[in-house]
């Protein structure tokens, strides 16, 4: 697991101690790099989110933190 792994996983942990039960977040879509790490980490595609609104160039996703 790399740096970006770590951090992401230290991320959710804190997530999770605040109480949150879920996780969102919008990358661009040529983020190769980061796409790879959001769906090994179980992320998933979802529609656009407020405040955002769909673009072609940003990919939504989400995973629970349970």
């Amino acid at each position: 697991a790399g740096l970006a792994t770590m951090m992401l996983d230290r991320l959710l942990d804190w997530a999770r101690t605040e109480g949150l039960t879920v996780a969102r977040l919008e990358t661009g879509d040529k983020s190769e790099g980061a796409l790879k790490l959001y769906r090994r980490a179980g992320f998933e595609e979802i529609a656009a989110f407020p405040p955002y609104q769909p673009d072609p160039l940003s990919i939504f996703m989400e995973r629970g933190l349970r």
